[in-house]
C-alpha cells in the first residue's frame, strides 16, 4: 500500500522539476532575445523587408534593398533582391507591423519554438523530449540569439506529422507551407506519400489537391514579383559550408578553425552511419530516408550554414522506434557544438556586421519618403 503514495510523490516531484527547468529554459532564451544578434545580421534584413511590404505591397520584395532604400544602414546581401518563399516574407511583415525590434521578431520566433516543443512533446508522447527540444543549443542559440526562422518550417513540418495518421491531406496541406517557409521541408515528402499510399490510398487525390493548393501564397506572392525565380537564383550567395564532406576544398570552411571541421566531420558522418544501420534495422525504413537526404545535402551542397541543423528534429520525428527516436533527438545537439561553446564563454568564429542599433528593443522605421 506504501508503493502508491511514493509514486504519486515521485510523480510530483518529476512536475515539479520539469516545470522548473522549462521555467530556467524560458529565461535563458528571453535573455537571448533581449540581447543584439553577432554570428549574422539576417533578422534585420527580415524587419526591413517587412516595413517595407507592409507600405509598398509585396511587389517591394522584387528588389534589393539598396535600390529601395540607400539610406538605411548596411545590411547583408543588401545587393540582391527577397531571397527566402513568401511564407518567409509573409512572417516578418506580420512582425513588423507589430513592432520593428530585433527583440520582438525574436522573442515571436521563440514563442513558436514553444509551440513546436508542445509539438514534439504530443508527437513522442514524451514530455522531456520537449524540453530537450525547448533547451538544445541549437535552438536557444540560433533562434533566440540569432533569430533565424527553422523554427517556423519546424511549425508546419511537425504539423504535418502531427495530422499525418488522421487527416492525411490537411497533412500534405501543412508540408506545403513548411516548404514555402524553406525548401528543405521538401525531404519529408516522400515519407507522406508513402503513408498516405500504405494508410490512405482512397484519399490521395484529396491529398494531392490539398498539397497544390496550398502553394496558393506562392501563386499569389509571384503575381507581385518573381517568388519562384528568386529563391533558386540568390538562395545561394556565397560559397561556404562548415559540413563540407571534401576536406581538400580549404575555402569552403572559411574562417572554421581546424577542431569545429574536425567535430563537425566526426558528427555529420556519425550520424550518417547511425541512421544507415537504424534504418536496416527497421521495418519502417522510409522513415529514415528524409535525414539522409536532408545529411546529404548538408554534406554537398555548397551554401550550408550552422542553424540549418535546427530543422533535424522534425526529420527525424517519424522514425517509429522509441529508443532509436530518443538516440537520434539526444545527439542532435552534436550536429553543432558551435552554439553550445557560444552560450557557455560567448561568440566566437565570424562575427556579422554592426546591426545600426544600439539595442535589440530599438524599432527600425521606414525613411522619409518611404
Amino acid at each position: 500500500m506504501k508503493e502508491a503514495p511514493e509514486a504519486a510523490s515521485r510523480a510530483r516531484l518529476l512536475t515539479w522539476l520539469f516545470v522548473a527547468a522549462v521555467v530556467a529554459v524560458v529565461a535563458v532564451r528571453l535573455n537571448q532575445c533581449s540581447r543584439l544578434t553577432v554570428n549574422s545580421a539576417d533578422i534585420v534584413r527580415h524587419l526591413l523587408y517587412g516595413l517595407l511590404v507592409g507600405s509598398q505591397g509585396t511587389a517591394a520584395a522584387g528588389s534589393a534593398l539598396m535600390e529601395l532604400a540607400p539610406a538605411w544602414p548596411p545590411t547583408p546581401w543588401a545587393h540582391v533582391p527577397y531571397n527566402y518563399p513568401p511564407l518567409a516574407l509573409a512572417f516578418f511583415t506580420g512582425v513588423s507591423s507589430i513592432s520593428a525590434t530585433v527583440f520582438f521578431a525574436k522573442l515571436a520566433l521563440t514563442a513558436v519554438e514553444g509551440v513546436n516543443a508542445y509539438l514534439v512533446a504530443r508527437l513522442t508522447k514524451e514530455r522531456w523530449l520537449g524540453l530537450l527540444y525547448l533547451a538544445c543549443p541549437v535552438s536557444v542559440w540560433w533562434i533566440s540569439r540569432e533569430g533565424q526562422f527553422e523554427a517556423l518550417q519546424n511549425l508546419f513540418a511537425l504539423l504535418a506529422l502531427l495530422a499525418l495518421k488522421r487527416r492525411p491531406a490537411l497533412a500534405f496541406a501543412a508540408l506545403a507551407l513548411a516548404i514555402q517557409v524553406k525548401l528543405t521541408a521538401g525531404a519529408l515528402l516522400p515519407l507522406l506519400v508513402v503513408v498516405a499510399w500504405r494508410d490512405h490510398r482512397e484519399r490521395l487525390p484529396v491529398c494531392a489537391l490539398a498539397f497544390v493548393a496550398a502553394f496558393l501564397p506562392t501563386a499569389v506572392a509571384a503575381a507581385s514579383y518573381p517568388a519562384v525565380e528568386q529563391v533558386f537564383a540568390y538562395s545561394a550567395p556565397m560559397t561556404y559550408n562548415p559540413y563540407y564532406w571534401d576536406l581538400r576544398a580549404g575555402d569552403v570552411f572559411a574562417w572554421n578553425p581546424g577542431w569545429l571541421i574536425a567535430a563537425n566531420q566526426v558528427a555529420t558522418w556519425g550520424m550518417a552511419a547511425l541512421l544507415v544501420v537504424l534504418a536496416v534495422r527497421s521495418d519502417h525504413r522510409i522513415a529514415y530516408l528524409a535525414p539522409l537526404v536532408w545529411l546529404a545535402f548538408l554534406k554537398a551542397h555548397g551554401n550550408v550554414e550552422f542553424w540549418y541543423v535546427a530543422v533535424f528534429p522534425t526529420l527525424v520525428l517519424p522514425v517509429a522506434e522509441p529508443r532509436a527516436r530518443r538516440a537520434l533527438l539526444l545527439l542532435w545537439p552534436l550536429l553543432d557544438v558551435r552554439s553550445l561553446i557560444q552560450l557557455l564563454i560567448g561568440p566566437f568564429g565570424y562575427i556579422g556586421p554592426d546591426l545600426g542599433m544600439p539595442s535589440a528593443f530599438d524599432p527600425y522605421t521606414l525613411p522619409p519618403g518611404l
